[in-house]
Parts: C-alpha cells; sequence; structure tokens
C-alpha cells in the first residue's frame, strides 16, 4: 500500500483566466479548499505566449486588471503568492516557440531571453519554493503549434536542460538557502495507441519515450529530477488509462544516465470530459487517484479548477444570482471539488487500502464502489453507488467506543434553474457542459445511525477514528436545494482538540471532550463547548452558544445587521469579543469575564454614554446600530469598562487572548486567526488585529511548529474506546473551575455541573449553580445519556432549549411555572435516587 503526500494535492492555475485578487472565482474557490501546490502557468496557455505576440512580455510584466483584454496572472504575482503560502510552485518552460520543426534548429538566443526574464523573477522572490521546472506542456499537440514528434521533443528537452541548469546553479550561488528547483521532462503520449496487422492495439508511449531519451546525452540524462505525464482517464477504463499514462514513465528507469530516484509526476489530472458526471465523477476521481498513488505517482497537479464551463470542473463560476447570497458567492463546489475538499482535507500521512481491508468493520450490498484510505488511527471509506437500483449500507459492526463520522452526498438541482436539471447523473444539453450540484449532510458521534440507505448515485463518506486523534469535520460550504435540508449537520468531535465547522445550514455542534475551535457558518446554528475551554465563533445567523467549564473565547460577528446571537459561557472565565452586525445577548456575563466590542469606543466615557440600564439588563449599542445585551448586570454599568479589552494597552490585551490560544495546536491556532480575520482590525491600520498579535509572532510565543499532527500518544494503545469511557454528552470536566467566591451556589458539588447548560432551567433560575439545575444536570450525565432515547432527546433540546431559554427570565410568570414543575420532578429523581444532586 502506497503513502499519500501533501505532494498529491495541488492544482494548475491558468494564466489567461485565473487571479489571486480578493473577489475573484479561483481566489475565493483557494479559501474554501486547499491545494498544497500550483503548476504555472497551466497547460496549452504556456505554449501560446510568445515575444512575438507579447504573451511572454506580459507574463514578465506588471499586474493586469482581471476581465482586460489580453489579460494574464503575471509571474510575479504568482510567485509572490507562492512565497506568502509557503506553497512550492512547479514552472512549466515553453518549448515550440524556441524550435524551428522544418530545419530542426533551436533558438538559443531567443531561450536565453526567456531564462534571463524568468531568472530575474526567481530571484525577485527568494522565499518562494520552485519544486520543479517542466520542459514544456504536451508536446504531442498545440492549438497554436501542431504537434512534435518523440525525438523533436528530446532535442529541445536536450537543448534546454544545461541552460535551465546553469540558471539554477547561478540563482543557488546568489542566494544563500534558496530551494534549488529539480528539472522535469514528459514522457511519451498517454493516449495514443497503433493498430498492428494482427489487429491488436500497441500503446505508443512507451517508444516516445524511448525516442524523447534517445535525443537526451548520457550528462543531461542526469539533471533530470522528475518525469512529467498527464492523464484524463474514462471512468469507465481507469485502470487501462492509467496504465497507459505510467508505462511510458517507467521507460526512464531502464535507460542508463538517469538518476535510481526519479519522481513521477501527473502535472495534469482529472477524470476525461463527459465520461462521468455529478458525484458519478468525484467517485470516479477518487478511484482512479487511489490507483495513481498505487503505481507509484509521487506528485499531481489537478486539472479544471474554477470554470464557467467544463463539465469535470472542481468549482462553478457561472450560476444564477439567487444562488449568490447577495453577490458574495462567486464560485461554487461541484460534486467534483466537494469529494476533493474532504480527500484533501483527511488523506495525507494515509496509505491506500485493499477493498477487504477498507470493509473489515463495514457491510455493504453488491454492487457498491468502496475506495479506502487508513492510518494508525483512522480510517476513512468512500462508498458510492454507481447503479440504478438501491443500495446499503451498515456500520454496526465498528468498534463500540470510536469516534464516527459520515458524510452523505446526493444529487441536487436548484431551485432557481429551472430550465437545467444540476441533479443530472449525465450530460443534459449539447454543448457538453455539466453543472452538477450535490448536497452534502454530515453526522458525527452519538448521532450516527447504523444503516443507511444509499440510493443511485449518492456517496457515502466514512471515517472511522481514534477519539483522541484531532479531528477535522465541516458541513457543506453551499447549499444548492434549501428545501431537502440536508445541510442542516450535527457535528460531535472527539477526546481530542477538534477543529469542527458548520459552513451553511442549521448546524448543531458540540466540541465533545478535548479543546476545541467550533465555527457556524450561515446559518441559525447552536454550538456547545466542551469543559477545558473552546474558541468558538458565532459568525453568521441567529446561532445560540453554550460554553462549558473551561475558560472560552465567544468570537461574534455577523455581517447582516438582522442575526441575534444568543450567548451563555458557562463555567469558567470567558472572553467575549463582539463586532458590529447584528445583536448579541450574553446570558451570563460575570465578574470573572472580559468583552471587547471591537473597538467601537475611545474610552471608557464614551462605552457609558452608549450604555443604558433596562430592567436588571446592560444594554450597549454599538455605532451601527446593533447592541449587546449583559443580561443582569444593570448593577455594574459603571464598572463595566473595568472589563473592556479595548481600554487596556496592546501587549495587555495579547496577553489575554494568548491565554485562550495557549493548549491549543497548531492546527487550531491558524484556523482561529483564519475565522477571525478582518473581523476587529484597527482602524487606522487594515490587517493589524486589535485582539491578537501577527500569526507567526504567536506561534513563537506559544512555542507552535507546523509539524504537530495531533495525532494520539504513541505511548498509548490505540484500541477502541468502550462508550463508558467516552464523555457525557455534554462531557464532564476533568478540572473543575475556581468557584467565585460571590456565588452562594460555589460550594456545590461541581463534577456534577457538566458543560453545555440546562437552557431553559438555568434562565428559570438565573443561576447556573442553583442545587436543582444542578441535580437536572446530574439526571442527564448520569442516566438520560446512557440510552438511545436520553441521547436523542438531549440532540434534540439542545436545538431548542438554547431559544426558549433567550426568551426566559426568572421574574417572568411561565419561569415561575418552570420553576414549580422542575422542583416537583427534581424531588422525584431524588426520591429515586436517579441524581447526584441531593
Amino acid at each position: 500500500m502506497s503513502l499519500i503526500t501533501d505532494a498529491h494535492f495541488g492544482a494548475n492555475i491558468i494564466l489567461t483566466r485565473d487571479s489571486l485578487r480578493d473577489g475573484q472565482p479561483f481566489a475565493e474557490t483557494l479559501k474554501e479548499i486547499d491545494f498544497s501546490g500550483f503548476r504555472y502557468p497551466g497547460g496549452g496557455v504556456t505554449e501560446d505566449q510568445t515575444w512575438a505576440n507579447g504573451g511572454l512580455a506580459r507574463m514578465f510584466g506588471d499586474p493586469i486588471e482581471p476581465g482586460s483584454e489580453n489579460y494574464v496572472m503575471t509571474i510575479n504575482e504568482a510567485l509572490e503568492y507562492a512565497s506568502l503560502t509557503g506553497k512550492p510552485m512547479t514552472v512549466v518552460v515553453p518549448t515550440f516557440q524556441f524550435y524551428d520543426k522544418q530545419g530542426g534548429v533551436f533558438d538559443h538566443s531567443g531561450f536565453d531571453r526567456y531564462v534571463d526574464r524568468l531568472e530575474t523573477a526567481l530571484k525577485a522572490f527568494p522565499d518562494a519554493v520552485i519544486r520543479d521546472l517542466e520542459i514544456g506542456n504536451e508536446y504531442w499537440g498545440s492549438k497554436a503549434w501542431g504537434s512534435l514528434t518523440g525525438h523533436q521533443y528530446g532535442a529541445i528537452a536536450n537543448a534546454q536542460i544545461p541552460k535551465l541548469t546553469d540558471m539554477i546553479e547561478r540563482l543557488s550561488d546568489d542566494m544563500s538557502g534558496w530551494h534549488a528547483p529539480g528539472l522535469g521532462v514528459q514522457a511519451g503520449v498517454q493516449w495514443r495507441a497503433t493498430q498492428g496487422a494482427d489487429g491488436r492495439w500497441t500503446a505508443d508511449g512507451p517508444q516516445e519515450s524511448a525516442d524523447i531519451i534517445s535525443k537526451i546525452s548520457l550528462e543531461h540524462r542526469g539533471m533530470i529530477d522528475t518525469v512529467f505525464q498527464h492523464s484524463y482517464p474514462d471512468a469507465s477504463t481507469i485502470t487501462q488509462n492509467l496504465n497507459w499514462a505510467i508505462r511510458p514513465m517507467e521507460v526512464f528507469e531502464r535507460f542508463e544516465g538517469f538518476s535510481s530516484d526519479l519522481k513521477f509526476s501527473l502535472s495534469e489530472f482529472n477524470i476525461g470530459a463527459n465520461t462521468a458526471v455529478g458525484i458519478d465523477q468525484g467517485a470516479a476521481w477518487i478511484d482512479a487517484f487511489s490507483k495513481a498513488v498505487d503505481l507509484g505517482v509521487d506528485s499531481i497537479d489537478h486539472w479544471g479548477i474554477a470554470y464557467d464551463w467544463l463539465s469535470n470542473k472542481f468549482y462553478d463560476t457561472r450560476f444564477p444570482a439567487a444562488e449568490s447570497n447577495g453577490g458574495q458567492i462567486v464560485a461554487i463546489a461541484t460534486p467534483m471539488g466537494q469529494i476533493y475538499d474532504i480527500a484533501q482535507s483527511h488523506l495525507v500521512g494515509k496509505t491506500t487500502m485493499t477493498d477487504a481491508h477498507a470493509l473489515q468493520d463495514i457491510a455493504v450490498t453488491d454492487g457498491i464502489g468502496v475506495t479506502g484510505f487508513a492510518d494508525d488511527s483512522q480510517k476513512i471509506v468512500f462508498l458510492h453507488n454507481p447503479t440504478n437500483g438501491a443500495g446499503r449500507v451498515d456500520l454496526g459492526g465498528i468498534a463500540d467506543g470510536m469516534h464516527v463520522s459520515v458524510r452523505t452526498l446526493t444529487p441536487a438541482d436548484s431551485p432557481h434553474s429551472p430550465w437545467f436539471d444540476e441533479s443530472a447523473r449525465m450530460v443534459t444539453v449539447a454543448n457538453g457542459i455539466a453543472d452538477a450540484r450535490a448536497d452534502m449532510n454530515v453526522v458525527s458521534g452519538p448521532g450516527v445511525q447504523d444503516r443507511h440507505d444509499l440510493r443511485p448515485g449518492e456517496m457515502l463518506v466514512v471515517v472511522v477514528s481514534d477519539p483522541r486523534r484531532d479531528l477535522v469535520i465541516e458541513g457543506a460550504h453551499n447549499v444548492t436545494d434549501p428545501a431537502t435540508g440536508m445541510v442542516d449537520d450535527l457535528i460531535v468531535g472527539g477526546l481530542g482538540h477538534d477543529i469542527l465547522r458548520g459552513h451553511v445550514g442549521d448546524d448543531t455542534i458540540e466540541g465533545g471532550g478535548g479543546r476545541n475551535v467550533l465555527s457556524g457558518g450561515r446559518g441559525d446554528d447552536v454550538l456547545v463547548a466542551s469543559d477545558q475551554g473552546d474558541v468558538i465563533f458565532p459568525d453568521g445567523g441567529d446561532d445560540t452558544v453554550a460554553g462549558g467549564d473551561g475558560d472560552d473565547m465567544i468570537v461574534a460577528s455577523s455581517d447582516d445587521p438582522r442575526d441575534h446571537n444568543v450567548l451563555e459561557g458557562g463555567g469558567g472565565r470567558n472572553l467575549f469579543l463582539v463586532g458590529n452586525g447584528g445583536d448579541a445577548s450574553i446570558l451570563d456575563f460575570s465578574t470573572r469575564d472580559h468583552i471587547g466590542f471591537g473597538g467601537a469606543f475611545a474610552d471608557a466615557g464614551a462605552l457609558r454614554d452608549a450604555s443604558q440600564a433596562m430592567d436588571s439588563d446592560i444594554v450597549v449599542g454599538l455605532p451601527d446600530g446593533s447592541q449587546v445585551i449583559l443580561a443582569g448586570q444593570a448593577e455594574r454599568i459603571d464598572m463595566l469598562h473595568e472589563q473592556v479589552l479595548d481600554f487596556m494597552d496592546h501587549d495587555r490585551i495579547v496577553e489575554v487572548t494568548d491565554s485562550y490560544l495557549n493548549g491549543l495546536t497548531h492546527d487550531q491556532v491558524v484556523e482561529v486567526f483564519r475565522q477571525g480575520e478582518g473581523n476587529f482590525d484597527q482602524p487606522d491600520q487594515q490587517g493589524t488585529s486589535i485582539y491578537f498579535d501577527e500569526l507567526e509572532a504567536t506561534m513563537a510565543r506559544l512555542e507552535l511548529r507546523e509539524d504537530d499532527k495531533g495525532l494520539p500518544n504513541d505511548d498509548l494503545p490505540v484500541r477502541p474506546v468502550d462508550e463508558d469511557d467516552l464523555p457525557s454528552v455534554p462531557p464532564v470536566a476533568d478540572d473543575p473551575h475556581t468557584p467565585d467566591p460571590d456565588d452562594p451556589y460555589a460550594d456545590q458539588d461541581e463534577e456534577s455541573a457538566s458543560g453545555g447548560a440546562c437552557f431553559v432551567a438555568t434562565s428559570a433560575y438565573g443561576n447556573a449553580w442553583h442545587p436543582d439545575v444542578v441535580a437536572l444536570r446530574a439526571f442527564r450525565d448520569n442516566h438520560l445519556i446512557k440510552t438511545r432515547a436520553g441521547r436523542l432527546f438531549v440532540r434534540v433540546y439542545w436545538i431548542i432549549g438554547p431559544k426558549l431559554a433567550a426568551r426566559t427570565r426568572p421574574d417572568q410568570f411561565h419561569a415561575r411555572a418552570v420553576r414549580s414543575t422542575l422542583s416537583r420532578f427534581v424531588a422525584l429523581l431524588r426520591s429515586t435516587d436517579l441524581t447526584a444532586g441531593k
């Protein structure tokens, strides 16, 4: 079985269509899915840029406004992006224009001019990592130039290799520590075959590889590091097509003079256009991807990322305005893009699996497609129904105590385009364009069911993990048909340090154990913290937050002034950061907490002028007209400024915010900065946060490195965990918070007061530590969550409870009725010994 690395998740940048500027489709796509590196300037367009037509001058010139005539993304823009992100780049070197096919003469002066400009560009960005220089795009075919034979391409490569090698050596001498790129040549054509006299077809690729090699000198062969190939396998003949691509690459290993450690790279890869559509394409891709890795491919750059056309695109950039969320969405993932996203975020560091191993604890009906991957603490299996009949998946064989998440992808038809069926499984229009869509539902943790029906064209992605592993679980970025309710997710983390994202939909997200970063996304979400201290982003819609017993940071912001967040910090010392855009109600703000208003007030006087006491609450009016309500804090209105972060000096602010980041993993801190980007910038310094230091400096102080993998401790056995060992729902804290000396109920048994408050009871009593409330939590933790019915009740209550609690105050008539009912119920529980709250 073969190992998957970051290098298998690269992408092509097409210089004539893609832009890295904010708001452009390609740039926005990169904010949703991740690629480990890039190939620039793309495919055939590389050969089209010449000195004669001005293309190379533009490529090496100043940036051009996207959409302009003769637009190109300049090499400086690409190198700057590579430098800033640390993502390696492969540069494709043109070939056709420097060779006279009639006379067989290489244009040394024209190529020297190209190398000079390339060297200048590379020198300007010494931090940019160039992985390879790839000689030519597809020697066997160019719209502008026709085709070359293997011998002709080999002659060009032989002329370019020493010149490029000399350039690399000069740059290495001039720039200490510069990453010297490898050099790569193309393998023989992967799609062409010749029929012999006996009627049998023989692939041309291996012989053409030999022709190419015959024109490269022994000395120059030793300068080659990588063999490149392109592959677009037909979904119905994946194995054959991949063999036709890989066999010509293997020819290089059999010839004298080449390195014994040649790398194989598919610098363009996707499923063949129109051979599979939608989820079927994504299923074919993950199968082909797995097979390519098994065949020895070391790196892959994918083709077709963001297009308004192209049947096998990853992201669609042409869709009805009604789907754009008021113009904010400019690219929407196709099923191919969604499946790639799942794969990229899970597969690095895993190996491929046989179908038998993948199905060791999973049962499927005949005809279900299976592609699996695993490492020591996690397995991910892609299950696809390619048939026209019903299929079934049974997860009942998975060991108790393992953390399981299930993503269900189903074909979806947009209600905004009645002229086209995006759920169709085949190309349905004459021009060959297939704007396929799928909606995705995510369930993880206790809510996962054993049996799943798979309709034709659907996919189930099952992830089975050691619960101590650090998990990344996220829902769909967008929704095609809201009426299906597919994107309303139930995401519960494990025992590690997890990153849980809801994205679109009305999601319920619960941290589980460990420390977590939770974000709701668009929709009315319920976000429930663990008891170890989480960072929580209610960031769009009417969200409800229930903090745990740990010290939580809650960052509330929105682009919609109609949004209203209801926030409960729970126990511990909590930090609330609240910005413009929508109202926020904080139900349990205490003297131990801090709050930030995004720099809305210059000083304590300005804050006091914007604050008023209403009944028992403080209501703070923000400059944009939104309000922050601090429930029950009216008596402290003149002292509120003492707890406001904005009025501290910057070093003290950073000290406070760092305390909530300390103990998170490297990836979690990156996630916090990514989620909070632009929310609380200094008014006069765009990009400089009021509350946080720069990411690099923060990482240094926290002593975090990028190679922290978040895997279970090697000293601990990787084993199934008994259900009784898992945290209760919500979990019980290992380290209860320090009691508030001013709290009359601080001596209560806090072990029975687990995180994720009893929302309505807390609001009705006005005190999270009232003995009756503590008793109810004990009943939940010690008894209710032990049964399936009880767990289902808890999950439903997480959704409706906070919304009811937001409308309940101790002095209201219905609150008195609730207290009376609950008191009788608690008495019954105590009499039957069903609570530890006696």
